[in-house]
């Protein structure tokens, strides 16, 4: 879809193998920012333009900017940057107002008080971050967005080679201490058989 000349066809030409993890996508602002939640922040964006930066035109950070526009009609402002970490460094600075992400790539500025949550693309909160709501929760829907993240493999693999890699990738996904490295991340460990994964991907 973002692609028109992608030179393969993820859906015909890739087997699924499993889900990895899942990253829900969190909005953050300037801590001197003083909008503390999503209703703060969709009154602000309605009342006067809200710029938004993203990780660049297409990227998810930039989609879940555009649902939560159509969601709410809000007048955000899409200012692409080549990459997730100067669009963070924007926002901490205060040259932007905003910015969705995923939880893992935003932790070490929030936990060093540079960044504060406001919201969560999402159906429910995250177990993290208790206290940030979810756009859902205060009746704004569509406003999901996560950055899924799957291993696939070539389209001629044999059957049986496919089942034992998706139980490497289930194995490895228990084992606890890197499972609670991803958890404490803010990743959110999510293992899948491959024909869940087919059905997510289409």
């Amino acid at each position: 879809a973002l692609y028109p000349a992608l030179p393969y066809d993820p859906v015909r030409d890739l087997a699924p193998v499993s889900l990895v993890v899942n990253n829900v996508e969190m909005l953050v602002v300037n801590p001197n920012n003083p909008i503390n939640g999503p209703q703060e922040f969709i009154a602000a964006a309605k009342q006067k333009p809200t710029t938004m930066a993203s990780s660049g035109t297409g990227s998810v950070p930039h989609l879940a900017m555009e649902l939560l526009a159509d969601a709410t009609k809000s007048n955000l402002i899409h200012v692409p940057y080549k990459g997730a970490a100067p669009a963070i460094t924007d926002v901490m600075a205060g040259h932007v107002d905003g910015f969705f992400g995923d939880i893992p790539g935003l932790m070490s500025g929030i936990r060093s008080g540079k960044l504060k949550p406001v919201a969560l693309a999402s159906t429910r909160r995250h177990p993290l971050f208790p206290d940030v709501k979810t756009f859902q929760e205060i009746g704004v829907t569509g406003v999901d967005s996560d950055n899924w993240y799957a291993l696939f493999t070539h389209k001629n693999i044999p059957a049986a080679d496919l089942e034992r890699i998706n139980q490497a990738v289930r194995r490895t996904l228990a084992n606890e201490a890197v499972r609670s490295k991803l958890v404490a991340s803010g990743a959110e460990p999510s293992a899948s058989s491959s024909a869940e994964l087919s059905t997510l991907l289409k």
